[in-house]
This record gives C-alpha cells, structure tokens and sequence, in this order.
C-alpha cells in the first residue's frame, strides 16, 4: 500500500467519525487503535500501511448496529468502497475487510491472516488498562448501569452481569482479554495494563468496604 492510499484512507475515515461518536468508540478509539497497530505490526513482520489502514475501518459496523441485522456486513461495505476510492488494490482490500471481519472478541472469531491478527490484538489491547477502564465506565454511565452490585461487588460467587452492571464488565471480558491475544507484543503491553487494573479493583474494593 503506498503513503498516499494511507493518507486518503485516514482522512476519509476522521471525516466519517467526525459526523458520528459512539462512546468507546469514537476516533480516538480508533486513533489509539491505529497507534497500537503499527507497532505491534511493525514488531512482528507485518505489513505495517496495511495494518494501520485496517485500524481505522474496523469500527464502522458499530455505526450500523442500531439501524441494520447485518451490521457488519454494512461496516464492510463501507470499508471496500473507501478503499476502492483511495485506489488500495483487491488484494489488500481482500486482506483488510477479512481483518475486519474477524478481529471482534464479541463475534468469537479467530484471525485468518496476519493483519487481522493485529488489528484483533490491537483492539483487545485498547479495551484494557487506564484507557480500557475509562471506556467501560464511559460505556456504563451512559447505558445508565450502576457502577457495582450491591451484593458480591466484584463477582467472588456470582456469574458476572455486565448487561446490569459496570464492574462486572472486568470480570466478564475485560480481564480475560490477555489469554485471547495473539502476539508477544501484544501480550508484553497487556501484563503492565492488567497489572494497573487489578490495582484500581483493589482499591476501589477497599473504599466501597470502607478502608479509608
């Protein structure tokens, strides 16, 4: 993929979220993601224009998903008819849309080809650590979920319900994200940013029991 494809497929993506932001995932999700692409592709032998471009065309499905069953499809869509428009040859575009199609952790699917890998860890990696724990209780407060059970808080004997409740989101899929990635780049970033969150659990378990 050449500078200028990259180019014009970043802009027209930022002009795309510019008009639209879902919490959690707006651009500058999609801008961390991209960040964390290149560096997981540039670290393992990836092609790294290729990796990026497949981040910033990952989230469109999103933008479907209240209008449309085939939500993703729509997102895909999408994607192709950016790329054919920054001139992105069928083989590449072949390569990010099955990226795409197979990075979600909600959608139990396992990357084909080494871009989706990426993006797949990517992604993961964003939704963990300070910035992961941001967007869950960004997404949380305006689902309109209480932040914790007011029983079994943080899921010691209980199923976590993160349709009911914030925190269990962490329990859920948070804190297992690190067992779904797939790179030692992506692995070695992970351990500092669980690390931190178990941390922030800890704590804040200490205030709800009162531990000043």
């Amino acid at each position: 993929m050449r500078a200028e494809q990259l180019r014009s497929i970043v802009a027209a993506s930022r002009r795309f979220h510019a008009r639209w932001r879902e919490p959690g995932h707006d651009l500058a999700h999609v801008e961390r993601v991209a960040a964390l692409a290149r560096t997981i592709a540039m670290t393992e032998g990836v092609p790294v224009r290729v990796s990026i471009a497949a981040a910033y065309l990952h989230n469109f499905d999103r933008y479907y998903e209240r209008q449309r069953a085939d939500a993703m499809e729509a997102g895909l869509a999408l994607a192709r008819r950016m790329l054919h428009a920054a001139g992105v040859s069928k083989p590449n575009i072949d390569t990010i849309t099955e990226a795409i199609r197979t990075h979600s952790f909600s959608r139990g699917l396992v990357p084909t080809n080494p871009v989706g890998v990426v993006l797949s860890d990517a992604d993961k990696i964003d939704a963990i650590g300070a910035m992961g724990t941001v967007r869950c209780i960004e997404v949380g407060a305006r689902r309109g979920r209480p932040p914790y059970a007011p029983v079994d808080p943080f899921c010691r004997s209980r199923a976590p319900d993160d349709v009911r409740y914030t925190i269990d989101h962490f329990y859920r899929k948070l804190l297992v994200l690190p067992e779904r990635l797939i790179t030692a780049t992506a692995q070695r970033i992970a351990r500092r940013r669980i690390a931190w969150m178990r941390t922030f659990l800890a704590e804040l378990e200490g205030e709800i029991a009162g531990r000043w």
